[in-house]
């Protein structure tokens, strides 16, 4: 069987708060889960090919900037929390899994890791050691907690300002 190597990333967070970033990105992971799936179904069938995708996930501050000058210009990030995105991402395709989630995102996003195997790694620079989870399917983050914080949080920001 053909296989094609992906790897995913994106920012979350630049305008959010971490706990609704993170469950924002938790979303995304699940939404590309239910596409790859789909995709491998429709491939396997028609040219017995599958696509593997290794998604990581992690909170933390970076530097953000555009860079060139195309139109729009590139948005790139760089900073210890790109670093230990790399890591995680490199983890999981070492170890045949699509996604590597750090325990401060599920932990920020109020959910429960996905069933796999957890793992910690040290970064060069993170200034200490990274706890995971590698697994081959994304959390689950429930709607009804995800509006219901999302409310909370609007109604916050509708009282304080």
């Amino acid at each position: 069987m053909a296989s094609a190597r992906c790897s995913v990333s994106n920012l979350f967070g630049l305008e959010l708060e971490p706990a609704r970033a993170a469950r924002r990105a938790l979303r995304a992971a699940s939404a590309i889960e239910r596409v790859i799936s789909d995709l491998d179904h429709r491939l396997g069938r028609e040219h017995n090919r599958k696509i593997d995708v290794a998604v990581s996930i992690h909170t933390g501050r970076a530097v953000v900037g555009e860079v060139g000058s195309t139109d729009p210009p590139a948005t790139i990030a760089v900073g210890e929390a790109v670093d230990v995105i790399n890591e995680l991402r490199k983890a999981a395709t070492d170890r045949g899994k699509s996604f590597a989630i750090s325990d401060a995102v599920t932990l920020a996003a109020g959910v429960e890791p996905a069933a796999g195997d957890k793992i910690t790694i040290a970064p060069h620079g993170a200034g200490g050691q990274i706890a995971a989870w590698l697994s081959d399917a994304a959390p689950i983050v429930p709607s009804s907690r995800t509006r219901l914080a999302d409310r909370r949080d609007a109604l916050r920001r509708l009282w304080s300002g």
